[in-house]
C-alpha cells in the first residue's frame, strides 16, 4: 500500500491549524470571563463604599436629631410661650420691614435738591472752617480745636473750651435781615454756664449792638435749661428759649428759624420743641465790623458768652427750612 505524501502533509496542517483555532477560542473564553468577573467586582466595590457612606451619615443624622430633640426639649420646658412668641415676632419684623420699605421710598422723595437753595453760609469742618456754600463766608479759628464729630470720625468737628475760644466770619455780607434758619449739630460739655447762656452762632454783643443770638441756655436756680434765639429790634430785646430740655451731654441736632414778624421756632432731633410769636417785625442793623457774626461767642449783660462744647455741621439759610428738611437734616 502506497501512501501519498501530499495527502499526510494537508491532513498534519489541517490538525494543526484545528488547535491553533481551539487554543485561541479558549483563551477567548477565559478572557471573557475574567473580565466579567473583574466588573462584577469593582461595582461591588463602589456599592460596598456607598453603603458605608450611606450607614455613617445615617449615624451622624440620628446624632443631630437627638441633639434637636433635646434642645427642643429643653426650649419648651425653659418657656412655654416662645413659639408663640417667635410666630409674633416674625409678623413684626415683617411688618417693620415692609414699613421701612415704603418709609423709604416716600422719604426718597422729600429728600431735596432744595437743601442749597437759600444756603448762606455751611461749615461742614471737615478739617478746616470753609464755608462750603461757595458764598465765601470762611471763618477765622480763635484757638477752638479739631475733634471727632458725632460719628466718631477725626478732625470733623470743631471743641469750643468755654473760655476764649471763638470764631469770626470775615466775609462782612452775610447778614440775617428776614426770614432765617440756623441749623447744627452740638453737645454742651458744660451744662450750667455761669453766665445762663452759651452762644452758638450770633451776632451780639451788648456794648456795641445786637441783632440776633442762637445758643444754650441754662437758668440754673430754676433747674431751666434748653436753645434758645435772642432777637433784637431797634428798641428792643425779644427773649426765646426752650426750657424743657432734659439737660445731657451728648449729641443734639438743632434748629431755630425766624419768620419775620410771625413766629419763632426751635426744633431739637427734628422735633418741634418750642413756638412763639414773641418776635420782632424788623431786627437791628448793628455794624458787621464793630458787632462781628461768631461761632462760638457772643458778649452779654454780664459778659463773654463762650460756647464750651463740640459744634458740627453749621447751616445758615436765608429762608425757613420745611419740616421735611429738618427731618432730613437731624437724621443725616
Amino acid at each position: 500500500m502506497f501512501i501519498n505524501k501530499k495527502q499526510v502533509s494537508k491532513s498534519n496542517l489541517s490538525i494543526f491549524m484545528n488547535s491553533i483555532t481551539k487554543y485561541f477560542f479558549s483563551i477567548l473564553i477565559v478572557s471573557t470571563f475574567l473580565i466579567s468577573c473583574q466588573k462584577q467586582t469593582d461595582y461591588g466595590s463602589q456599592i460596598a463604599n456607598l453603603t458605608s457612606s450611606r450607614d455613617a451619615m445615617e449615624v451622624q443624622l440620628k446624632s443631630l436629631a437627638e441633639q434637636i430633640s433635646l434642645l427642643n426639649s429643653q426650649l419648651a420646658s425653659s418657656n412655654s410661650n416662645v413659639a408663640s412668641l417667635t410666630s409674633q415676632l416674625a409678623i413684626l419684623n415683617q411688618k417693620y420691614l415692609d414699613l421701612l420699605a415704603r418709609f423709604d421710598a416716600i422719604y426718597g422723595q422729600t429728600i431735596p435738591g432744595s437743601l442749597s437753595v437759600g444756603l448762606a453760609a455751611y461749615y461742614p469742618f471737615n478739617g478746616n472752617a470753609i464755608d462750603s456754600s461757595g458764598n465765601g463766608n470762611t471763618a477765622t479759628v480763635n484757638g477752638a480745636s479739631l475733634t471727632a464729630d458725632r460719628n466718631n470720625i477725626s478732625n470733623r468737628a470743631y471743641n469750643f473750651n468755654g473760655s476764649g475760644n471763638s470764631m469770626n466770619i470775615l466775609n462782612k455780607t452775610l447778614s440775617l435781615s428776614g426770614n432765617f434758619s440756623i441749623s447744627c449739630w452740638v453737645k454742651i460739655n458744660n451744662l450750667t454756664p455761669s453766665y445762663y447762656d452759651q452762644a452758638i452762632f450770633s451776632q451780639w454783643d451788648d456794648r456795641t449792638g445786637r441783632k440776633f443770638l442762637f445758643g444754650y441756655r441754662c437758668d440754673n436756680p430754676q433747674s431751666q435749661a434748653g436753645f434758645s434765639l435772642y432777637l433784637f429790634s431797634p428798641s428792643r430785646e425779644y427773649g426765646n428759649y426752650q426750657i424743657n430740655w432734659s439737660r445731657t451731654s451728648s449729641w443734639k441736632h438743632i434748629v431755630a428759624t425766624y419768620e419775620q414778624g410771625v413766629v419763632c421756632q426751635i426744633y431739637i432731633n427734628g422735633q418741634l420743641q418750642y413756638s412763639s410769636n414773641n418776635v420782632p417785625s424788623t431786627l437791628a442793623s448793628p455794624n458787621s465790623t464793630t458787632t462781628p457774626i461768631e461761632i462760638g461767642h457772643a458778649h452779654g449783660q454780664y459778659g463773654d458768652l463762650w460756647l464750651n462744647g463740640l459744634l458740627d455741621d453749621l447751616r445758615i439759610y436765608n429762608r425757613l427750612l420745611t419740616t421735611n428738611e429738618i427731618y432730613y437734616l437731624a437724621s443725616n
